[in-house]
């Protein structure tokens, strides 16, 4: 569990840890909300948010990743404090 405060910070150094093909899964302490960054090859991303919107962000720069998590924090998360964070190996159906 991190908060939400910290939630981009946290994300962002986890992310630098990740192998190619391992994600990182964010989600509301309801599990009802998500977001899935998905780690490529040359620093860059694919983003997955499911919840409200339902949207893919492909091929993003990791120093892109930070506005958009901030955006999608504020979609996704807007009255959470708590949320879950998990790193696997592949992305969850």
């Amino acid at each position: 569990m991190i908060t939400k405060d910290n939630f981009i910070e946290t994300t962002m150094k986890r992310l630098k840890k990740l192998e190619e093909g391992q994600c990182i899964i964010i989600k509301t302490y309801k599990k009802d909300r998500s977001l899935t960054i998905e780690r490529l090859k040359d620093e860059q991303v694919n983003v997955y948010e499911e919840g409200f919107e339902n949207k893919v962000y492909k091929d993003i720069k990791e120093n892109e990743l930070k506005k958009l998590l901030k955006m999608l924090g504020r979609i996704e998360f807007p009255r959470s404090h708590s949320l879950w964070l998990q790193v696997t190996n592949q992305k969850e159906n």
